[in-house]
């Protein structure tokens, strides 16, 4: 009875006691889950930002980048007509602007009217070569035939010479023998009649009988006296001798006039031969001048600046009514499909890194990464190059971590690409993985220092 009093005495205080003691241990309960919750989420965090950040190699070092070119003319004169303006974007061939072409105009009016110049003296050259290549073989024909002729006649002159010569030679001396034997039978007769004479006086014979020999005699004498006029004409017959050789010394006259006009006529293929030479002479000339044509025409179209590529203006340097020279860029500007960002990568984040090796490419100024690709890892350090490289033979040293350029290529399939200026900032993750085949997680939110 007493121990119940004793109870029923205690209860009213034991309740809240026992019920404050339970609300603190649960309490205390959650605040460890919460504790283990924090502790394996942020392990897992931790662990998914380790796993990224051991195969990736990052760099906050970067920037959008392409090759600037300073377009400058081929060709001086005064800028008479602007057509482009400053971040303007061009196509390929398109004209940027114009110098005054009126001197390169004028240079290929004279190199035209050079060209109809040495054009007429090729033709010139032509029409005489033509009318020598015709002339001076008919020439040489005809002087080889007159020749032939003339050495004809020389041989038949010589041939008549010879006969005459035997002609003459045969009737001179059967005409001495015939006043031989004339002048034989004349003193026979004379002697005969001298006989008879006697005999007639001494009347031995007749003067009938004296008288036949008297005739005989006179037979006789005339028989002489034709044969000595035949012995004369067959002398004078010797000057048909002379006059066979004067035939045969003009003929030989006449063989050696047409061979020396043969000898001219073949010094004509020398002028042939120059004649010919002039022609190609000419026509070097007209080839030249034709060279000169298009070197002008090239001159000409050269005070046209137009775009190398489809690129982007960036900035002008010169104006309209500005004296341009070659050499001096009027432009600069870049191509727009060539656009890609150049990393500096530190040495300690080299291993892994290699070309074909996948990109994520946070530029600033995009809320969202590009994708791309290493191209090539340069092959220097980038002090290496600098304007003053660094030199530590005097002594002195401190350790700096190096930086090695990389390239990557953005991809062009990127919708947002266009918009990729060079001189952007951006941080870049390269993947060690070369295939891409592993699923790419995403950027972790540690942002390494520049």
């Amino acid at each position: 009875m007493t121990e119940s009093v004793a109870d029923a005495s205690r209860s009213p205080e034991s309740g809240p006691l026992s019920s404050s003691r339970g609300g603190r241990s649960r309490r205390r309960a959650v605040v460890v889950l919460a504790i283990v919750v924090l502790v394996v989420v942020g392990a897992v965090v931790f662990g998914r930002w380790l796993v990224y950040r051991l195969s990736h190699s990052i760099t906050g070092d970067a920037f959008v980048e392409s090759d600037m070119i300073n377009l400058a003319p081929q060709v001086s004169g005064e800028i008479v007509e602007m057509l482009v303006l400053d971040n303007e974007r061009v196509s390929k061939g398109q004209r940027l602007c114009r110098i005054d072409p009126t001197i390169f105009l004028r240079d290929v009016e004279t190199a035209t009217a050079n060209i109809q110049v040495a054009d007429a003296d090729v033709k010139v050259a032509i029409t005489a070569l033509q009318s020598l290549g015709r002339r001076v073989p008919e020439q040489i024909a005809r002087a080889d035939k007159e020749l032939a002729v003339a050495r004809n006649e020389q041989g038949a002159a010589e041939q008549a010479l010879v006969r005459i010569r035997e002609t003459v030679a045969h009737e001179i001396a059967r005409a001495e023998h015939d006043l031989a034997a004339a002048k034989a039978n004349l003193e026979f007769a004379d002697i005969t009649l001298k006989r008879y004479n006697a005999l007639v006086e001494g009347r031995a014979v007749g003067k009938e009988e004296r008288d036949g020999k008297k005739a005989a005699y006179a037979t006789n004498l005339a028989l002489h006296e034709d044969a000595k006029v035949k012995l004369a004409q067959a002398h004078t017959n010797r000057k048909q001798i002379e006059i066979a050789e004067q035939t045969l010394e003009a003929a030989a006259n006449k063989v050696r006039q047409v061979t020396a006009t043969l000898e001219i006529a073949k010094v004509g293929l020398v002028d042939v031969e120059e004649a010919r030479r002039r022609v190609d002479v000419s026509t070097q000339k007209i080839e030249l001048a034709r060279r000169e044509l298009a070197r002008q025409q090239a001159l000409l179209a050269y005070t046209e600046v137009v775009s190398p590529f489809d690129g982007v203006v960036v900035k002008r340097y010169r104006f309209k009514g500005d004296y341009a020279t070659p050499g001096t860029a009027i432009f600069i500007m870049y191509e727009s499909r060539n656009v890609y960002v150049t990393a500096n990568m530190p040495e300690t984040e080299l291993e892994g890194v290699g070309p074909g090796h996948r990109v994520l490419v946070k530029v600033d100024a995009f809320s969202e990464p590009f994708e791309g690709r290493v191209l090539w890892v340069y092959a220097s350090t980038g002090a290496k190059f600098s304007l003053i490289p660094r030199n530590v033979s005097s002594g002195e040293f401190i350790r700096v971590v190096q930086r090695v350029p990389i390239r990557i290529q953005v991809d062009e399939r990127d919708p947002r690409w266009p918009e990729l200026r060079p001189g952007l900032s951006a941080t870049v993750y390269v993947s060690h993985d070369k295939t891409g085949t592993k699923q790419e997680p995403a950027i972790p939110p540690a942002i390494p220092s520049r």
